[in-house]
């Protein structure tokens, strides 16, 4: 037995902004498609027994009664897409997905109480699918997130690996070091206006200790 949470529109508008296309019906028809398509390719990948597809409800929310300018500065969904999420929803119910909206709650504050209600009910394991690093804050021995356009999975003990990675002075130097050389490196090619060598990246491997 395993959940499954899909972030609906961190994953909607990312497929959208990836089209090179100026916002058309078009452009959201090609969203649509995509979508879906990376649902049902979560579903095939991860095998869950359970699944939720969970949306923004689009209206204010409790976080703006606590501060008014919350969001203010965030680009707003183009029109065409936001008619087009009708679309989606409907197409989620015909291949079996369940997809959730809770008016004034944000789609992160749903998931997190998702997770958190599942681990309370139940040992079995939860994914959590969105580019959004603010989940690895609800990262447990049964809770992981995968980044959708990277397909990389991150768990306690993925984080634990970077904690230990940096967790002396040596390590930290050693890290800084190859990001130090590295930056000098880019500097040389941006100033020499030539193509970056094929092995440019191969002082990185003096973080394998």
């Amino acid at each position: 037995m395993s959940l499954l949470i899909i972030d609906a529109l961190n994953i909607i508008r990312r497929i959208h902004e990836a089209i090179p296309e100026p916002d058309s019906e078009e452009k959201v028809a090609n969203t649509i498609t995509s979508s879906l398509a990376s649902f049902k390719r979560a579903i095939k990948t991860h095998r869950p027994s359970h699944s939720v597809v969970v949306f923004d409800h689009g209206d204010r929310t409790c976080k703006h009664e606590l501060y008014a300018h919350y969001q203010a500065n965030r680009k707003p969904m183009p029109p065409l897409l936001r008619d087009g999420l009708l679309s989606i929803k409907q197409a989620l119910q015909h291949i079996g997905l369940h997809w959730i909206a809770i008016e004034g709650i944000e789609a992160d504050d749903a998931i997190a109480t998702l997770v958190e209600k599942w681990c309370q009910a139940s040992p079995a394991q939860v994914t959590i699918l969105s580019t959004d690093k603010d989940y690895l804050q609800l990262l447990n021995d049964q809770t992981r997130s995968v980044c959708m356009s990277t397909s990389r999975v991150f768990g306690v003990t993925r984080l634990m690996s970077w904690r230990n990675l940096l967790s002396t002075p040596r390590r930290w130097a050693i890290c800084w070091r190859s990001w130090e050389m590295l930056w000098t490196a880019y500097q040389v090619w941006r100033r020499s206006a030539q193509k970056p060598p094929q092995n440019c990246c191969a002082s990185m491997a003096i973080w394998s200790m």
